[in-house]
């Protein structure tokens, strides 16, 4: 009885998200969410080859080279 009447207007509250103004509210949070979930992943991630040319650089020349020797640019060099 009550379960019943509970889905019912759980499933009544949730379509009426899909209609007119609460269709964009809907939207934007979902894209909101999405956006920030991704923007969090990405500076968590473990960018261990984007580190700066100095921790890497080779004595000898100067240069920063990667693990296997090849030299590396820097992302803010010209």
């Amino acid at each position: 009885g009550k379960a019943a009447i509970f889905a019912d207007d759980l499933n009544r509250w949730f379509f009426g998200l899909w209609k007119g103004k609460k269709l964009a509210r809907t939207v934007s949070l979902l894209s909101i969410t999405v956006s920030l979930l991704l923007w969090r992943l990405g500076h968590s991630a473990n960018f261990g080859t984007m580190a700066s040319p100095a921790a890497n650089d080779d004595e000898t020349d100067g240069k920063a080279r990667g693990k296997n020797g090849v030299e590396r640019r820097s992302c803010m060099s010209p």
